[in-house]
């Protein structure tokens, strides 16, 4: 039986008790990352923002996508505000996977416990995102194509960090005892790339498979960012409310599972 008041139960009061310990470890991770390189913390902009180069490139100049209603400028700040949380929830899917099986110590631990490992990796591993819609957000507002409703960004952020470690807490166990999903993940994140309406507009899509993107849980985040940021629009509140039932949902259910599933699998390790 769970009992939200209590803090093994409940996810919320377990990272607000641990949450300076997960601070500092999370902090510790991302210098880790990029230890060593000559960039550093500088790959997180570059590498991403190479990846949107090609990407907005191949769309806007050489298929030359521009859906009714948008200047060219306005559908690059649609691809990119929708390309980059997608480029952190997949990062964040590959590392938080790997998570617990690079440090199965965790497990059986009591001063950090194992279930805000996927948390920190996932935090750590969406440094994208975090400074990628800042930048992406300043720059709206200094070419004045930014709206009031910007300041929902955190939001949206937040919602989107939810459902990805409710997502991690399963596959990061999963991967312990089916060592398969780490490189079937690669192609899940390719196959959710092709899906995720990101390049162009949900009015784009024909009737007939439009059920597709809706069945799509990044679908809800990636719109909202674009709705906000390049639309300088709220999202649909059938969008607004689909992101916030899937994330908690998510986020609950995968924290059910790791509590439950941790001590089961620790024995077949």
């Amino acid at each position: 039986m769970f009992n939200i008041k209590s803090e093994t139960s409940n996810p919320i009061l377990k990272i607000h008790k641990y949450r300076k310990i997960l601070l500092s470890t999370t902090l510790n991770e991302i210098r880790a990352n990029y230890s060593g390189s000559i960039l550093g913390l500088a790959w997180t902009i570059f590498g991403p923002a190479v990846l949107i180069t090609i990407y907005v490139l191949i769309y806007a100049v050489v298929f030359r996508i521009q859906p009714p209603n948008m200047s060219v400028l306005e559908y690059i700040l649609y691809v990119v505000s929708g390309l980059i949380p997608f480029l952190g929830f997949s990062l964040a899917l590959g590392a938080g996977t790997l998570s617990i099986s690079t440090n199965k110590h965790y497990l059986l631990s009591t001063v950090f416990p194992a279930e805000l490992v996927p948390i920190r990796t996932v935090i750590s591993s969406n440094t994208i995102l975090f400074l990628g819609i800042a930048l992406i957000a300043a720059l709206a507002l200094f070419t004045q194509m930014a709206s009031f409703f910007i300041l929902l960004l955190p939001l949206v952020i937040i919602f989107q960090i939810l459902f990805t470690i409710g997502i991690v807490w399963v596959f990061s166990l999963i991967s312990l005892v089916f060592r398969d999903i780490q490189f079937m993940i690669q192609y899940i994140v390719l196959i959710l790339l092709i899906l995720t309406p990101i390049s162009y507009t949900p009015e784009m899509i024909p009737p007939a498979i439009k059920i597709i993107a809706y069945l799509n849980p990044l679908f809800y985040f990636t719109f909202s960012f674009q709705s906000i940021i390049a639309l300088r629009q709220l999202p649909p509140l059938s969008i607004v409310a689909g992101g916030i039932v899937i994330s908690t949902t998510v986020f609950w259910a995968g924290y059910i599972y790791f509590l439950k599933a941790k001590a089961v699998i620790f024995d077949y390790v």
